[in-house]
């Protein structure tokens, strides 16, 4: 049973106080480019907006719909490299700071924008690695659902390939809404390698990807 962990507040503190070392060098191969993401999802926490944007390229504007943001800004925006293996469907993800964020993050923090823009530039060039999730969809009583997992750093046989070196990577401290810590996993492999492991996994796949972050509807 996949773990879930959904809090709007929580993911919107990881993304923003964790020293995120996330960059698109090496995205899981087999990249396309999926239609069926592009649009407005929610649940009763958050809302994703994804919009193309270059040739197999996402944005994502990540909102929580919680009023109450613990003083951290509402939105978050992500690139997201859509890839298929053997039909199952993944998301390597990695955090950029567009303008509209700035803005936001200065007014919620009571600083200038330039102090806000000296804050981030420079977290790009530090990062170097990615998260990895395998997605689906589903109808359910009419309406479209779509279904988002991190790759699991307490899978067993996500265990054994960092032991052995075959996955490389990395974990950041993580809180629940019971302020309870935990880690995520994020990864440096190369595509090649990791493109082989998931492949060679593509049947235990929620096995590997057992970190549910989202349930969501599509509403646009």
């Amino acid at each position: 049973m996949p773990k879930t962990r959904q809090s709007a507040v929580v993911f919107l503190a990881l993304f923003l106080t964790a020293c995120f070392p996330l960059s698109s060098r090496h995205p899981l191969g087999n990249r396309v480019f999926d239609q069926q993401l592009v649009g407005v999802w929610q649940n009763d926490d958050v809302e994703m907006k994804f919009t193309r944007s270059g040739r197999n390229t996402l944005k994502l504007k990540f909102s929580t719909l919680d009023e109450d943001t613990a003083g951290e800004p509402k939105s978050l925006y992500y690139t997201v490299l859509p890839s298929q293996i053997k039909e199952k469907r993944f998301l390597s993800v990695t955090q950029f700071f567009p303008a509209e964020f700035l803005e936001d993050y200065a007014a919620v923090n009571d600083i200038s924008h330039t102090e806000a823009r000296r804050k981030f530039r420079n977290r790009d060039k530090r990062m170097n690695g990615y998260y990895l999730g395998y997605y689906e969809f589903r109808e359910e009583e009419g309406l479209e659902h779509l279904e988002i997992y991190l790759i699991d750093e307490e899978s067993e046989i996500v265990k054994t390939a960092l032991e052995s070196g075959i996955l490389k990577g990395g974990t950041v401290v993580v809180y629940d809404e019971e302020n309870e810590q935990g880690e995520l996993l994020y990864l440096t492999s190369s595509s090649g390698s990791l493109t082989k492991f998931v492949g060679g996994h593509a049947l235990e796949v929620k096995d590997l990807f057992g970190f549910e972050i989202a349930d969501l509807v599509r509403t646009k």
